[in-house]
């Protein structure tokens, strides 16, 4: 029986982690750091979802915490 194995989602992880810390040098208000919030939040459990090597969880939690670190941002654009 063969097996596949994921690859760790390092591209993402490193997306993730670069996207909130430029959402937190942004400058954002009280409504965008939910977003922020949020962000940090799936941040954390893809580190720990890696770090148990759950890679396609750990894949989409990442792509989470990007996604939703560059809205906060986009939205403190928006507002300025």
């Amino acid at each position: 029986m063969l097996f596949a194995c994921a690859a760790a989602p390092i591209q993402e992880m490193s997306d993730a982690r670069q996207a909130v810390q430029a959402a937190k040098t942004s400058g954002i208000d009280a409504q965008q750091s939910k977003l922020l919030e949020l962000a940090e939040d799936h941040l954390k459990s893809a580190e720990l979802k890696l770090q148990r090597r759950w890679y396609d969880s750990a894949r989409e939690d990442a792509i989470l915490a990007r996604d939703a670190a560059l809205k906060s941002q986009q939205e403190t654009v928006d507002v300025r």
